[in-house]
């Protein structure tokens, strides 16, 4: 990588430094030398991604860069003009820079936590900066704890997965399976019982080790004859209901021949 940067070739310069800001991240306090080669090819950053990666790394390593509150103040100056990835990322290495070096860059943070804050209609920029703001002139000892903690270090963890769960994920490449990175049987067992069950009974399937279709409860506490007869007066109460409505319909039904006698004796 260190080779890469030697080049000077503008786009290798620029992906080289987004990897090695991820490099950092991994393996931190490891690879400080290079900073000297990457703060020397500022000038070829045309690149956002890029140049928010290589201001990250100066507000990083900011008391190992001689000229670190310079170099940010170059990138503070185009402040109005830049993306927003690359502002926030000037408005976090201004701040980091400040906590380590305090009086040295008290100009350089008034400045930026000013564009953020009165001048930007960005609203993520904009409370940031203010949350910033009130964090410094509370308690700077606070506020150094808080935003110079030990930082995680970026892992891949993709190519954990089995082959086996690999295989049904992509099985089920369309299905929830594949958002919760989960065999569908994980998380759908008890549907899948319950429907079982429902069959089990309908084809009056006897339980195992004996068990009577009467004697038969599923997983929800509820017996097998509890929805036979359930089924049973649904049934029963359907088949009414349909007779008297015919009846209605045809004028043959007991009331209609109760008033048709009474009418003939009178």
């Amino acid at each position: 990588m260190h080779e890469l940067i030697k080049t000077k070739i503008e786009y290798v310069v620029q992906e080289a430094i987004i990897v090695i800001k991820d490099i950092f991240r991994k393996y931190p306090n490891r690879y400080e030398s290079i900073i000297k080669d990457l703060c020397e090819n500022m000038k070829t950053l045309d690149n956002t991604e890029a140049r928010a990666a290589m201001i990250w790394i100066i507000g990083q390593y900011g008391e190992l860069i001689d000229n670190s509150i310079n170099l940010m103040t170059d990138f503070a100056e185009n402040f109005k003009d830049e993306s927003k990835n690359v502002q926030l990322a000037i408005l976090n290495a201004s701040v980091k820079i400040y906590l380590k070096l305090e009086g040295d860059a008290e100009d350089l943070i008034t400045s930026v936590l000013q564009q953020a804050t009165d001048e930007s209609d960005n609203p993520d920029l904009r409370n940031r900066g203010y949350i910033y703001w009130r964090m410094l002139s509370e308690n700077p000892e606070e506020a150094k704890t808080i935003i110079m903690c030990e930082k995680p270090t970026i892992s891949e963890d993709s190519g954990h997965l089995e082959p086996h769960l690999l295989d049904t994920l992509i099985d089920n490449i369309s299905m929830l399976s594949s958002v919760y990175y989960k065999p569908p049987e994980t998380f759908a067992k008890k549907v899948r019982d319950r429907i079982n069950e429902r069959l089990d009974l309908e084809n009056g399937d006897e339980g195992e080790g004996g068990v009577g279709p009467e004697d038969y409860v599923d997983s929800m506490g509820v017996k097998k004859s509890d929805y036979i007869n359930e089924n049973e007066n649904n049934v029963v109460g359907d088949y009414g209901q349909a007779i008297e409505q015919d009846l209605m319909d045809i004028g043959g039904g007991p009331v209609a021949d109760h008033n048709s006698q009474s009418k003939g004796a009178s």
